[in-house]
């Protein structure tokens, strides 16, 4: 390959370097001046960042720094790793993705992202519906509750191995859909203040999240076999 065509590509891979520090930069200017302007120093809300005991008594305040923190890295870091420029050399456009591929792969991460935000949502939403249960005439306490996020871990670690020989048997779609039914199950399971139908919701949401992670990403890697993506 010719210096000539490398040029355009470094070029390009150091202007989204360039960004990327813009972007780090501006955003941590950004949370200084209102660290400033919400009262207090920037020295001091940066002794908050590193442990301050006023953070821990704030845990909204914690909670919103972190989360701004941890934005800006994924910007940044989403910038200064994004695929270069390719070169239009003959040899290399083989190894572009091809129209289909990136048509699959949109198809896949749409559905997969409902998947995990159905994981992700169900921790502290459920933790609140428990514990405002009353079972036999008695509300559900902390300790009930560990119980029944204890039952689902339980069977995704119990289960686990199992899960997946089925999901290589029965196929990686067919597991796909049935994490999505189980975990319907386990959310309608909710509404019920027996605690037998609480605790089978929880095992059903356990073989869930057993199948989350296990069908979704061998369903694409068996799609992109079979289409011959290279």
């Amino acid at each position: 390959m010719s210096p000539r065509r490398r040029a355009p590509t470094l070029k390009s891979s150091r202007r989204r370097r360039r960004a990327a520090l813009l972007v780090l930069s501006t955003s941590l200017a950004i949370l200084g001046s209102r660290a400033t302007s919400n009262g207090g120093s920037l020295s001091s809300r940066a002794a908050v960042l590193v442990g301050n005991e006023a953070t821990i008594d704030d845990p909204t305040k914690l909670f919103r720094i972190l989360f701004r923190i941890l934005g800006v890295a994924c910007v940044g870091l989403k910038v200064a790793t994004m695929k270069r420029t390719p070169t239009s050399s003959p040899g290399e456009s083989a190894n572009e993705p091809s129209l289909d591929m990136a048509r699959l792969q949109r198809r896949f991460l749409t559905v997969f992202w409902l998947f995990k935000m159905a994981d992700w949502l169900q921790g502290p939403y459920f933790y609140d519906v428990y514990s405002s249960k009353v079972i036999n005439g008695q509300p559900v306490s902390t300790d009930m509750v560990a119980r029944f996020f204890l039952t689902g871990f339980g069977t995704a670690a119990a289960l686990g191995a199992l899960v997946g020989r089925l999901v290589d048997a029965h196929g990686r779609k067919a597991g796909s859909i049935a994490f999505a039914l189980l975990y319907g199950l386990s959310a309608l399971s909710v509404h019920s203040d027996r605690l037998s139908l609480l605790l089978l919701g929880r095992m059903a949401g356990g073989v869930g999240t057993a199948l989350l992670f296990s069908a979704p990403e061998a369903w694409l890697v068996g799609e992109h076999q079979r289409a011959g993506f290279s």
